[in-house]
């Protein structure tokens, strides 16, 4: 079979959109980078009409319970407390935020048998190889226990960039 240029390819007619073909868009979404996705996604959404209409659906509510049409935010926040992405659209429920308010610090007898120095011993990257090596000040769990503190998303927050 004769490979196709990118030319064809931008032009193919819908029939020509095998399962092959679907399946290697659906692979390459997985693989492209997230700043090149988020521009074919902004461009996508600038040429196509249709496109634009469903990202807004996607990505945007209404900011109030009037729900006026000019007046909408961003669907998906990142909580202040649990730093995980929630639909801000939804029904808050109770528990579906579980956090930590304290901090994490090494246990350095869990340490004794390695040859790490005290700013290795805090740093992030072995908080995460070793969450079990490190307690909660809030609560003396060690961190591969869920958060000690459960409510509700609130608004804020940065996204997750490592569990707490």
């Amino acid at each position: 079979m004769p490979t196709q240029t990118r030319d064809a390819v931008d032009t193919a007619p819908a029939e020509l959109l095998t399962d092959e073909v679907k399946s290697q868009l659906q692979e390459a979404i997985k693989t492209v980078s997230e700043k090149q996705l988020r521009e074919f996604v902004a461009e996508l959404a600038r040429k196509e009409p249709a496109a634009e209409r469903e990202l807004v659906k996607m990505l945007l509510v209404p900011r109030s319970k009037r729900k006026r049409a000019d007046e909408v935010q961003s669907r998906w926040m990142a909580c202040a407390n649990c730093r995980v992405e929630y639909d801000v659209g939804e029904d808050r429920k109770a528990g579906e935020c579980q956090y930590h308010p304290g901090e994490l610090e090494p246990d350095y007898e869990a340490f004794v048998d390695d040859d790490y120095d005290e700013t290795t011993i805090e740093s992030e990257e072995l908080m995460q190889e070793f969450p079990e090596n490190y307690n909660w000040t809030c609560c003396g769990e060690d961190g591969t226990v869920e958060g000690c503190i459960a409510g509700k998303h609130v608004h804020g927050g940065e996204s997750k960039k490592r569990k707490r």
